[in-house]
């Protein structure tokens, strides 16, 4: 099997990539569940939390396509080593954030760091071998970032209430170095001559990078509203039934993640990605109404599978529809949709629950996630078909 390293898909240098990605992301999921019960113990309103738990995905989005920029103009290898020792540096601080200024900070120098890990790790995998494997990469890439995830999040609310904060700030940290310690010293890189630079505008507005990011964000607004505030409308409740979520989630992320690559060998991304925003709207006027232990774990089964082929099925999808020299520049881009859709979820939404309620927030976002599914299956869908299908021709007659 030919690829760029010349190793298999199964060879040292990537099973160490992969590795070290699923203690990194291990790592940063564990604050998922636990960050707005500890926020709220220390007196935050829902605002407040909403900042709090946002101002990560801030960070992230500020800096993201810079990242992409450097990773076109100088490798993967310095943004990714930068990134890791600043997630490292922000989960060490966590437990020094007492006022909502200071962890605000904290929250923002994490999502820096996120900003650069992730976008030189992902296309550090894209570039490892021929375009034949990207997408297979990119699925075992993202099954491994899931596998770290998944396991955070099933056991951070029993982490928090035996060892406390800064149990879970300890098992981060160690979890973070050990990421860095893992990552391989030997990747490919891409690194261009001297003011050698992408043209970046044609590229972020191809149709092909676009959509898939205005996607990824409608996903993640969705998301990151169900994720920052469904423990405290748990909370409100009285009920215990939060648990089984994040263990629902947890199992059925990771299973999604491993057969993601055949699923998208059987449905076409663009089509795949309009089945995952509706089953996004429909789980966020689910979880609006249905709060038992039993509802909560479905919740968690149908987010956990709809989330889990959303990302990878995008992300290889725009490998496909992009160049090597201009895959950094894509992928800062496309994932400044990640970024942004957190940012929304948590830090807008959070300056309306507290007024309009759990139930009416959840209901609207769902609702709006479901109106752009049909905007996108009516309209946008047939642009990002036809602009692929162009993309392929030319391809086959330049070549």
């Amino acid at each position: 099997m030919f690829c760029l390293t010349g190793e298999s898909l199964y060879g040292r240098t990537f099973l160490a990539l992969l590795v070290g990605n699923m203690c990194f992301w291990f790592s940063t999921s564990l604050f998922m569940p636990v960050l707005p019960l500890y926020y709220h113990q220390l007196g935050f309103s829902e605002g407040e939390i909403g900042l709090a738990v946002g101002a990560f995905s801030v960070g992230a989005l500020a800096f993201r396509f810079s990242a992409g920029k450097a990773i076109d103009r100088y490798g993967s290898k310095p943004v990714l080593t930068a990134g890791m020792l600043l997630s490292l540096a922000a989960v060490a601080c966590y437990p020094l954030g007492g006022s909502l200024l200071a962890v605000m900070f904290f929250r923002l120098l994490h999502g820096i760091g996120i900003s650069g890990y992730g976008a030189a790790a992902l296309t550090t995998t894209s570039m490892l071998f021929p375009e034949s494997k990207t997408t297979e990469a990119v699925s075992l890439y993202t099954l491994f970032t899931m596998i770290g995830s998944g396991l955070a999040t099933s056991i951070a609310l029993e982490l928090y209430q035996v060892q406390g904060f800064w149990g879970v700030v300890v098992c981060g940290v160690a979890a973070t170095a050990s990421s860095l310690a893992l990552f391989p010293k030997n990747t490919a890189s891409k690194r261009k001559a001297q003011g050698e630079t992408v043209d970046v505008w044609p590229v972020v507005t191809r149709p092909s990078v676009l959509l898939p990011a205005v996607n990824l964000f409608i996903v993640n607004f969705a998301f990151s509203t169900l994720m920052t505030f469904l423990p405290l409308f748990i909370l409100l409740y009285g009920g215990g039934g939060i648990g089984y979520f994040f263990v629902a989630y947890a199992i059925a992320v990771v299973l999604s993640r491993m057969i993601v690559n055949r699923v998208c060998n059987m449905v076409s991304s663009p089509r795949l990605t309009l089945y995952l925003i509706v089953s996004f709207g429909a789980i966020m006027l689910f979880t609006a109404y249905f709060h038992s232990p039993a509802a909560l774990a479905v919740a968690g089964v149908a987010v956990g599978i709809a989330f889990g082929f959303a990302f990878p099925s995008m992300a290889g999808f725009v490998a496909q529809q992009t160049t090597t020299a201009e895959r950094g520049t894509a992928y800062g881009f496309f994932i400044t949709g990640n970024d942004l859709g957190q940012v929304l979820g948590a830090i807008g939404m959070g300056f309306f629950v507290g007024s309009a309620g759990y139930e009416t927030v959840f209901s609207a976002v769902g609702w709006l996630t479901l109106l752009y599914s049909a905007a996108y299956g009516l309209v946008l869908m047939p642009k990002l078909v036809a602009d692929s299908e162009s993309l392929a021709v030319n391809r086959a007659e330049g070549a």
